[in-house]
């Protein structure tokens, strides 16, 4: 149950397997009126759009905003873990650490975002027509074949921090403050950044680093392709 004090939407009790995701677009909701306190369903929730609703039976205003949706796996408590062994002591586990791809605030994105189509972009993208999110227009495509309705992204979730937020092309994250894209730069920054000597700012050492070394006759043949 769900109001302004209680933001818990459910319980998930699952067995070798994980939530990744919520899609709201796919979801019927129950409304309670304060008003008559009766019930009504509402579908079409997208994130971060306020809806607006009326009561179907006292036409009272009720307004549903969700910005973003996030998933906490409760810890066992000691008391459980121990109950009917009180006197026994176990030794602690070996547990390996597996890589979790769903989307928790606070912590990074699988790969940070990136996909096999764009290295640079450290984000995931929400799409209106179907409510998922991917981390490119092209795995879009991929995953939802070429029969789906195609829609552009309105919102983005950061590589960084996984906040969910309004799509802005080249704006840093509203939670961490870290840019999504890799931005464009005339400067060699470690071999993190321009490689081209054309591009690279003459104000770099990198760019005329080498420029005065000589070059052996079997060099020159390579690069001409003369003997």
């Amino acid at each position: 149950l769900m109001h302004q004090f209680n933001s818990v939407l459910g319980y998930f009790d699952l067995v070798d397997c994980f939530a990744v995701d919520l899609v709201l677009s796919g979801c019927v909701f129950a409304l309670d009126c304060f008003g008559c306190n009766k019930r009504m369903m509402a579908d079409g929730i997208h994130y971060g759009q306020r809806r607006s609703l009326w009561c179907q039976f006292c036409n009272a205003k009720m307004t549903l905003l969700m910005e973003s949706v996030k998933f906490l796996q409760l810890q066992p408590s000691k008391a459980a873990e121990n109950a009917g062994s009180a006197f026994s002591i176990k030794a602690p586990k070996m547990v390996k650490n597996v890589k979790d791809p769903a989307i928790q605030e606070g912590k990074p994105l699988p790969d940070g975002g990136i996909c096999k189509h764009y290295k640079k972009s450290f984000r995931w993208l929400r799409f209106p027509c179907c409510g998922k999110a991917y981390p490119c227009d092209k795995c879009h495509e991929e995953q939802e074949g070429s029969g789906h309705e195609m829609k552009y992204a309105t919102r983005m979730i950061c590589g960084h921090c996984c906040k969910e937020q309004p799509f802005a092309a080249e704006k840093p994250c509203t939670g961490c403050a870290n840019f999504m894209t890799k931005k464009p730069t005339a400067h060699w920054e470690g071999g993190r950044g321009c490689r081209d000597r054309i591009r690279m700012s003459r104000d770099d050492n990198k760019k005329f680093s080498g420029t005065g070394k000589t070059i052996s006759r079997k060099a020159q043949e390579k690069l001409t392709g003369k003997k």
